[in-house]
């Protein structure tokens, strides 16, 4: 069963496993040596926001070809340490398509 991700008991090291977040925003943006795209995308829960980061290029096209603003999706991935800030590294991604 899936349960939302609550980032006040996130750390460096966490794995998230069948996790929702909202996501808040997100842009699709290059790599720095220009030949492949990421998502560079902000999850929102009761107040709080983390960022995440999407690398696997099929889950980047999930996020091109569909609009997910505003959509609460469920993930798979971890917690990692990004210039002293927290992110989560998606790994997996389910949304409706309704």
């Amino acid at each position: 069963m899936s349960t939302v991700v609550d980032f006040n008991t996130l750390s460096e090291g966490s794995l998230i496993s069948d996790g929702l977040i909202y996501v808040s925003s997100y842009k699709i943006a290059p790599y720095s040596n220009g030949t492949k795209t990421y998502v560079n995308g902000m999850a929102s829960h009761q107040g709080k926001f983390m960022p995440f980061k999407i690398w696997d290029a099929s889950l980047v096209s999930t996020f091109e070809d569909n609009d997910l603003t505003g959509h609460v999706v469920k993930i798979a991935g971890s917690v990692k340490s990004y210039k002293d800030a927290l992110e989560i590294n998606v790994q997996s991604v389910v949304y409706d398509k309704a």
